[in-house]
């Protein structure tokens, strides 16, 4: 059943957390935020950058399995949020957290789940927002007149 526009509206300002189900188990996590799509995406980075040949897929999957680790770092920052903490000690405490959730999805959910549960989230943080954002900010960063060429100038 879809959410009418006003009850959608009262979700995002009254910050509810976000429910999720993906084959039967349920999941509740806050609202992506900015922090936690960069966060995301730096663990992301860490995945091998590799261009897999379509034809032997499951010879080139099981050849980089050892390396997708952070799949599951991704799931539980994603689930998580990120810790608005200063404390060193609570950044590290989420941290610990973050790794022992992640391992916990990798043991407990089959690749399909994984997947649409990342996706899932990455749909409901509209992603689309965050790449049109950042896309916007650079172009105005390229087109901005750099130090050096106003003093030849």
């Amino acid at each position: 059943m879809k959410k009418r526009l006003e009850s959608l509206a009262a979700d995002i300002v009254f910050n509810r957390p976000v429910e999720l189900v993906v084959k039967g188990r349920t999941f509740t996590f806050p609202r992506p935020t900015m922090a936690t799509l960069i966060a995301a995406s730096e663990v992301i980075a860490e995945l091998p950058a590799r261009k897999m040949n379509t034809k032997k897929m499951t010879t080139e999957s099981m050849a980089i399995a050892p390396y997708t680790k952070p799949v599951g770092k991704v799931a539980a920052i994603l689930l998580l949020g990120v810790s608005n903490s200063k404390s060193t000690f609570k950044k590290a405490a989420w941290r610990r957290k973050v790794r022992r959730y992640g391992d916990e999805l990798m043991r407990t959910l089959t690749p399909e789940e994984m997947q649409d549960l990342i996706f899932k989230v990455l749909e409901e943080a509209k992603v689309g927002h965050f790449f049109g954002l950042t896309t916007s900010l650079l172009e105005v960063n390229l087109l901005r007149r750099t130090v050096a060429e106003e003093v030849e100038k």
